[in-house]
């Protein structure tokens, strides 16, 4: 796994209250995949995006927006 930078840590642990290990690990994957993203925000351009960092089979990040309901 990477290092976040020390500046970003605050703001994104806040968030590991609501996920699991190691869905907040891929989460954070993501998250970054989305920073980087230079084409549409999809799942998979996020996964191009960060390249070697996202461990494990791609059905695993898109189960990280899939499963709960984001907007009430």
């Amino acid at each position: 796994m990477f290092r976040i930078p020390k500046a970003a840590e605050p703001l994104i642990s806040a968030f590991s209250l609501a996920f699991t290990r190691p869905t907040f690990n891929r989460a954070v994957v993501l998250t970054l995949g989305e920073i980087l993203s230079l084409r549409q925000r999809t799942v998979t351009g996020m996964l191009r995006a960060v390249g070697p960092l996202a461990q494990g089979h791609w059905s695993d990040f898109h189960r990280v927006l899939c499963r709960r309901v984001w907007s009430v």
